[in-house]
């Protein structure tokens, strides 16, 4: 029969990966290579954070997890909501600074 934890395992749902593969393959398609970085920065923020709790021998809970998807999700709008408005500054035409700036700080407000 196993141990507890083999069913468990084995009972994960594959929809997760797909999920999270269709998410970066989104970001990476639409937003080409600022798409490329901020998943680069989504996956050093879950690693990153997987890690401190490892270092602290932390228990990830199911509150815990959640709270790790939620941080994830947020992440992903707020570099969605800062691509779009980069978008929108270079399409106005604006030539005061650089367009990531001026989206970032436009958006701060927002956020």
């Amino acid at each position: 029969m196993g141990r507890p934890s083999d069913r468990i395992l084995s009972a994960r749902d594959p929809l997760d990966r797909r999920a999270a593969v269709l998410v970066v393959a989104f970001m990476i398609f639409y937003y080409k290579a600022s798409g490329i970085i901020a998943d680069i920065a989504l996956i050093l923020n879950v690693v990153i954070t997987l890690a401190a709790l490892a270092i602290f021998r932390a228990t990830l809970t199911l509150p815990g997890i959640a709270g790790l998807v939620l941080s994830v999700g947020m992440a992903v709008d707020a570099n969605i909501l800062i691509h779009e408005r980069i978008k929108e500054e270079l399409r106005w035409g604006r030539r005061s600074g650089p367009p990531s700036i001026r989206g970032i700080t436009g958006l701060l407000r927002h956020l």
